[in-house]
């Protein structure tokens, strides 16, 4: 059967408690593996059943190791309705990697950066769908500053700062590629830079050498018409 996740705090409680100290509302991980599949939901239908974080990682927050979150096309993984103060509404990954195949990751939020993920980790995503998530900073639906794999993935209605659908790459990401292939980026707004998609750092420097897009980007906004910010 399915597995659900949801209406969980993390919170600054002492460490020798639950391991965390504000990370991960729903899931914790540090070092190992995760594998959450077809038909897992961590949060729910609705923000009654949001996982929340007071810091980073409303949904899911992993350190090192790997997580993989694997569905099918008719039972897919969900990361809904999960909320953070710092990184990471759905999901916060640092220092190893991540891999969604047939994944929703939809209406998370957080005040900082990655409203739906936070990714600091090489990221493979295909088949998923990243859709209406907030962030009070940058990267509304996927905030990547590593390594980035996104085959036949939707990012759509999602709201940021900057890069309202998509940020990828830091200041000092060189040789950092991310790789686009059959992507829509679609209808996603920033108050400031890149509505649609953020190219930062070295990425800016040569679109050909850092990033490899091919896809679709239109109906975007950050207030000057602008989609893609590189």
């Amino acid at each position: 059967g399915n597995t659900e996740i949801y209406s969980n705090l993390g919170q600054d409680i002492p460490v020798s408690m639950i391991g965390s100290s504000g990370y991960g509302g729903g899931i914790y991980q540090h070092y190992g593996i995760v594998t959450l599949k077809d038909g897992t939901v961590i949060g729910g239908d609705s923000p009654a059943k949001a996982n929340k974080a007071a810091r980073s990682g409303g949904g899911i927050y992993q350190y090192a190791g790997s997580l993989f979150l694997t569905g099918t096309d008719n039972d897919q993984v969900q990361v809904l309705y999960n909320e953070s103060m710092m990184e990471g509404g759905g999901i916060f990954a640092s220092d190893g990697s991540i891999q969604l195949s047939d994944a929703v990751v939809s209406n998370n939020k957080t005040n900082g950066d990655g409203g739906g993920i936070y990714a600091k980790s090489k990221i493979y995503a295909q088949n998923t769908v990243i859709e209406a998530n907030t962030s009070g900073g940058s990267g509304g639906g996927v905030y990547g500053s590593e390594e980035g794999y996104f085959r036949d993935v939707l990012v759509k209605g999602n709201h940021a700062v900057h890069g309202g659908g998509m940020l990828l790459g830091t200041d000092s990401s060189a040789n950092r590629d991310s790789y686009l292939t059959n992507v829509s980026i679609i209808e996603n707004t920033a108050d400031s830079k890149g509505g649609g998609l953020y190219i930062k750092g070295q990425r800016q420097m040569d679109w050909g050498v850092y990033s490899y897009f091919v896809g679709t980007v239109y109906l975007n906004d950050d207030g000057s018409g602008r989609s893609v910010l590189r």
